[in-house]
């Protein structure tokens, strides 16, 4: 009798083992995993806004970094990692395939044990039902949240102050001393969608229009890319123009201008001035500027300058001047329209506001 009941307990004590040791080891992988994709969503996020290639080899080099069950997490480009779009109001994310995937704010990325790849998780009293391995998966989803904003300076000529046009802006147009001209500005090369006119400085005194974006900045991680068109109008010394970023409040600003006969990435008042190599203003030619603000909550933010690269693809193809002593702070919102000097009548326009280089270069 004692051997019946041997019998008859023995396979249960091996499923109760088989729940325990083997149980345990699958949720140990599948935790493994799960550090390793939300490592390499977060690394392919950022590489997409130089383009889809980058994003998937940040995410395989990201995932790599990681372990499961003591071997190295293999993420395959092609098959575990995927671009979309996410729907904040549905949670949902859609899968965008072929050239649209560079229209992506979002990537899902799936570091996989299974035996479709050859590595599933090896139970060991599971083999005694005959289930040799189990499949495990980690998914993680990293979204680039938009700072979509865009002003055209489409208005009737005149005084810019209390104009309140264009897309992802708080408020209106306030300060002094800048107008609204009827020409708008064209991109160097050509392409540039433009519409309406331009904000202009006058001739005399200085200009510090500011407006508000509707979406702040500062708080989370990850890139922000803004351009312009900018034509000078004197390059002489005490004469400069262009877009103050941040409002200097918890924070400090970044001015992106030409000064003196230079493009400029500095502080107010010229402090800790860098200078693109190779290209200079000049006066009467219209610009695009176009820069690229890797935000930090934690420390320094670091901030890329390019002039004048080319519109309508992935990537600004020309070499950048980086600026990496400046702390935006949380939660900014301001931008503003800010020159200097008498007989200087320059111009700003077509400021967009994005997170990717194509939706400020389109």
């Amino acid at each position: 009798m004692t051997l019946v009941y041997v019998i008859v307990i023995l396979p249960m004590l091996c499923g109760f083992a088989s729940l325990g040791v083997d149980w345990g080891r699958v949720q140990m992988v599948k935790t493994q995993l799960q550090r390793a994709s939300d490592a390499a969503a977060r690394a392919a996020i950022t590489g997409l806004v130089t383009n889809v290639t980058t994003a998937q080899n940040m995410a395989v080099l990201w995932g790599g970094k990681n372990s499961a069950d003591g071997t190295s997490v293999v993420i395959d480009p092609i098959n575990d990692v995927e671009f979309g779009t996410w729907d904040t109001t549905n949670r949902t994310f859609t899968v965008l395939s072929g050239a649209a995937r560079s229209n992506a704010d979002a990537i899902r990325v799936t570091a996989r044990r299974t035996t479709a790849r050859g590595n599933p998780v090896p139970t060991v009293f599971g083999q005694t039902f005959g289930m040799n391995n189990c499949d495990v998966n980690g998914v993680a989803i990293a979204w680039m949240p938009p700072f979509a904003a865009y002003e055209p300076f489409s208005y009737a000529t005149g005084a810019l102050v209390g104009q309140n046009g264009g897309t992802g802006w708080s408020n209106a147009w306030s300060g002094s001393t800048t107008n609204v001209v009827a020409a708008s500005l064209s991109h160097p090369s050509g392409g540039l969608p433009t519409a309406g006119g331009a904000a202009q400085k006058q001739n005399s005194g200085n200009t510090n229009m500011r407006r508000d974006l509707t979406n702040s900045f500062g708080q989370t991680a990850g890139p922000m890319w803004i351009s312009f068109l900018i034509n000078p109008g004197s390059l002489n010394s005490s004469r400069f123009m262009g877009l103050m970023i941040g409002s200097g409040v918890g924070g400090q600003q970044m001015y992106i201008a030409y000064s003196s006969g230079l493009w400029t990435m500095e502080q107010p008042g010229g402090v800790n001035a860098i200078h693109p190599a190779g290209a200079t203003p000049v006066a009467g030619v219209t610009a695009f500027l176009v820069v690229r603000i890797d935000l930090n909550p934690a420390g320094n933010d670091f901030t890329y300058l390019y002039v004048n690269p080319t519109r309508g693809i992935a990537a600004p193809d020309v070499s950048y001047t980086l600026k990496s002593d400046t702390d935006f702070g949380l939660n900014q919102t301001a931008i503003f329209i800010n020159g200097g000097g008498n007989t200087n009548p320059g111009r700003i326009d077509e400021i967009r506001i994005g997170s990717t280089y194509q939706a400020v270069a389109p």
